[in-house]
């Protein structure tokens, strides 16, 4: 009889815990994704700026180089190199709390990569996802399919239709709160799981190849960060902003990009959004609790903690080895 491995939720963590076995296990198992949202095509364009920082061995012909211009703009100047004091700024206006951010490891310039998928199209996180899902459309997913209930000792799952699915291991993909909440653990530490979404406005623009990040730390200006990946720009916000009413001082930092007049293509909530990362001795806790009962978290939400697709990557092999 094969393991039989359910993984809740279909984002690029489920994708990529699924590549991870096809790749390096040759073992009997089975995996049951389980999908809240009803199964929709889905553009290839990322909702959050987005680029890789390192490349992936198992899909190392999948990547293309580029380089990254970064900046921080402070009181109407560029700085090129972080600190800890714009990181404890850029903190505070985004999240209204202090919390760890990349802002302090900025420099001019950084190395990263971007996806080339299977018709020679230049993408991101996206295209990634498709190729994955491609690579794993041999599995069984359940869409419009939400866990309501999971009880670790009989490891059985309870679904918003009633009926009730077992599994020898639980992939969570899920947001660490709510795998909290279904499986009625760990509810001590939910008051520090508190998410804050912000707001884009997408922009359209010819396609160049060129790939800069802004950062805003400066008070008088409501954007948060402004980022042109090739032939996309996306400007963020804590709250809903209106273009229409711009400051002159946010116009001149737009203007360092782009052609403010512009319209979006789209403009909505990035949700679940930012959020400040739990420490390492309370993650430590967690994590091991829920392996004792066969429940592995997996992902940046899922853990709580800032991880890069490639760590999540990296998370999936540690997985794997412990249920294999």
């Amino acid at each position: 009889m094969s393991i039989r491995i359910v993984i809740i939720g279909n984002g690029i963590s489920a994708q990529l815990f699924m590549s991870y076995l096809k790749y390096h296990f040759n073992v009997d198992y089975s995996c049951l994704v389980l999908e809240k949202n009803e199964k929709v095509n889905m553009d290839n364009m990322d909702d959050v700026p987005f680029y890789f920082n390192r490349v992936i061995d198992d899909f190392a012909n999948y990547f293309i180089p580029i380089t990254v211009e970064m900046g921080i703009y402070d009181k109407g100047d560029i700085i090129y190199q972080g600190n800890d004091k714009l990181a404890e700024k850029y903190a505070m206006k985004v999240l209204g709390v202090y919390s760890n951010n990349t802002i302090r490891f900025i420099e001019k310039e950084k190395r990263a990569y971007v996806i080339k998928n299977s018709d020679g199209n230049i993408g991101r996180k996206m295209f990634f996802y498709s190729e994955l899902q491609k690579l794993n459309s041999d599995n069984n997913y359940l869409f419009g399919t939400e866990v309501v209930g999971v009880n670790v000792s009989s490891q059985m799952l309870y679904l918003s239709n009633g009926d009730k699915i077992e599994y020898d291991f639980l992939i969570s993909t899920i947001p660490l709160r709510n795998l909290n909440n279904i499986a009625k653990q760990w509810h001590r530490v939910d008051s520090a799981l508190n998410l804050y979404p912000f707001f884009i406005n997408r922009f359209q623009v010819d396609s160049d190849n060129k790939y800069r990040v802004l950062y805003c730390t400066d008070d008088k200006i409501r954007f948060s960060r402004m980022a042109k990946l090739n032939d996309s720009i996306f400007l963020e916000t804590r709250d809903k902003f209106d273009l229409e009413y711009m400051t002159l001082e946010e116009q001149k930092f737009l203007n360092l990009f782009f052609d403010p007049a512009c319209v979006p293509k789209k403009s909505y909530f990035s949700y679940p959004g930012r959020f400040k990362q739990i420490d390492d001795d309370v993650f430590m806790q967690i994590k091991e609790k829920y392996r004792k009962v066969n429940i592995f978290l997996l992902g940046r939400m899922a853990t709580w903690r800032f991880k890069l697709v490639e760590d999540i990557y990296e998370d999936c092999k540690e997985i794997c080895e412990w249920i294999f």
